[in-house]
């Protein structure tokens, strides 16, 4: 117990009293060396666990997942590797939610900031696939413009991700931002928008969601169940998006990585009120567009709600942190295009999804990774000839009740 004591240390600060972190854990793991049988794992654990810093913590807990998951074992190591996942879990959840993410910043993440931007550029390939981008000069120029000043902002320097902005012919008000930094702003919310300032609160709200990093925060999340589940991590090369799908984390209608909680939706709103206030928009137009929203969601379905669940006396929170900031400023930046922007979009005909156009009912985003937990169940719809056919091929169906 002393060592795994010593081990959770080692994970949370680095190392321990100057003394490296390999060998404070080597004797933890020769303990167990007689009862693995497997010199290859131990070295790479022993690798892993090499962390010297904070930022090399990732790195650590994607090898422990990896290694755990993926190593060839006896039926005695697998008994002995559970008890270890148990430990590891044990130890990161400690270790991890003890740090407890503060108002803002971001928090336990399995994922670097590389690797960020690496899932969110193939995200973005698929959204391209998916979904009518509109490559109209002014309304391209438009979001750019505003999104440029917004990313000009400290909190939007600081995070390092190369932010892009492109619209996309979609009639729901809404926007999203993928991990890394792309933003895809839906036709339906620039038509719905009265202020320039309103449009830089949504799209800073959603920047505020990529600097917090909560789109792989909650992949994260499950990342840690499955492996307490004892399915695999993540390797560590090729695609992401591909390996987040194939543990059911996947870019569609239900992914993980753009639906947020109610916590990480109040961190995106009162972020992006600084935000806001740091490029010259005054935050509590963003308080009045969810006021606005609020009120045709009570009548019909409003999509960025579905995305976005209200945490509760938002515009009331908006209004607190402008006070908590020094109260109401000049806010007069503006790109004097807003009314240029209006007129061509009023003009845009957003077409049915692709999908929908070949006779498919399914939406653009609503095929395989509507249904997250189907890879987690590989054998579910594997055999559909099994029950209409249950004669045809009775050797390898052993179990068919017929």
């Amino acid at each position: 117990m002393a060592a795994l004591l010593t081990t959770l240390d080692v994970i949370r600060h680095g190392e321990v009293n100057n003394v490296p972190p390999n060998q404070i854990v080597a004797p933890f793991l020769r303990m167990q060396k007689k009862s693995w049988h497997n010199t290859e794992l131990l070295s790479k654990l022993r690798a892993g666990l090499q962390i010297k810093s904070r930022s090399q913590r990732s790195t650590f807990r994607f090898r422990v997942a990896y290694y755990l998951s993926s190593a060839t074992r006896t039926s005695a190591q697998e008994i002995l590797m559970r008890k270890l996942k148990l430990v590891v879990i044990s130890l990161l959840t400690t270790a991890i939610w003890a740090q407890g993410p503060s108002r803002f910043h971001p928090g336990f993440n399995l994922f670097s900031k590389q690797q960020d931007v690496q899932l969110g550029q193939e995200a973005a390939s698929q959204v391209r696939k998916q979904m009518h981008v509109i490559n109209d000069p002014v309304l391209t120029e438009y979001v750019n413009r505003v999104g440029k000043r917004l990313a000009s902002s400290q909190e939007a320097r600081d995070s390092g991700f190369p932010f892009t902005f492109e619209v996309v012919a979609d009639p729901s008000i809404n926007a999203f931002a993928l991990p890394g930094g792309p933003m895809f702003i839906n036709t339906g919310l620039l038509k719905a928008v009265d202020s320039e300032a309103e449009l830089a609160g949504v799209m800073g709200h959603e920047m505020s969601h990529v600097i917090l990093r909560h789109g792989t925060n909650q992949a994260s999340k499950q990342q840690l169940f499955q492996l307490g589940a004892g399915i695999g991590g993540l390797a560590g090369g090729g695609s992401i998006l591909g390996q987040l799908a194939q543990v059911g984390v996947g870019l569609g209608a239900n992914s993980v990585l753009l639906k947020f909680s109610r916590n990480a939706e109040s961190q995106a709103d009162l972020m992006g009120s600084h935000i806001m206030a740091e490029s010259g928009y005054n935050p509590l137009e963003l308080a009045r567009f969810f006021e606005t929203l609020e009120a045709k969601n009570s009548s019909r379905g409003i999509q960025f709600f579905s995305d976005h669940p209200n945490p509760g006396n938002r515009e009331r929170a908006i209004e607190e942190e402008v006070d908590r900031m020094g109260g109401r400023r000049n806010y007069t930046y503006l790109t004097g295009e807003f009314q240029r922007m209006k007129q061509q979009v009023a003009g845009i005909h957003e077409p049915p999804p692709r999908q929908q156009q070949r006779g498919n009912s399914r939406g653009p985003d609503e095929g395989r990774d509507r249904y997250p937990d189907r890879d987690r169940y590989p054998d579910q719809d594997r055999y559909p000839d099994q029950n209409r056919y249950p004669d045809r091929y009775p050797d390898q169906y052993p179990n068919n009740p017929y």
